[in-house]
């Protein structure tokens, strides 16, 4: 592995929520973000969300959720794919989602 770097390369195809870091930054592919904050007392990844004319954070569970809590099974849809790098502390939820549209930004452009 790079440098402690997790990736899906690495692994078969998205990482597992046992070998995921809290409040670390990753790389997902999910319905609605390409990145997000990984929190594992909600077992899902902290995003910025646009719908409609509001934007505000919200939390895309593990694929995998299922496996933990099968009452959870139809909403896990973030497969995480690379690790990015350890989160900042926020000092508030503006901040949180500042950080999370530029490494968005990022991700998409490179993509492109």
């Amino acid at each position: 592995m790079n440098q402690g770097v997790l990736n899906m390369k690495e692994l078969e195809e998205y990482l597992p929520m046992n070998l995921l870091k809290n409040w670390f930054l990753y790389q997902i592919d999910a319905r609605n973000t390409c990145v997000g904050i990984w929190d594992n007392s909600q077992m899902g990844f902290h995003y910025r969300r646009c719908k409609f004319n509001d934007v505000f954070l919200d939390v895309e569970y593990h694929y995998d959720i299922g496996t933990v809590n099968p009452d959870m099974e139809r909403n896990g849809t973030a497969k995480p794919i690379k690790e990015i790098e350890r989160a900042p502390k926020f000092n508030s939820g503006g901040e949180m989602m500042d950080y999370l549209k530029s490494h968005s930004e990022k991700i998409k452009k490179e993509q492109s």
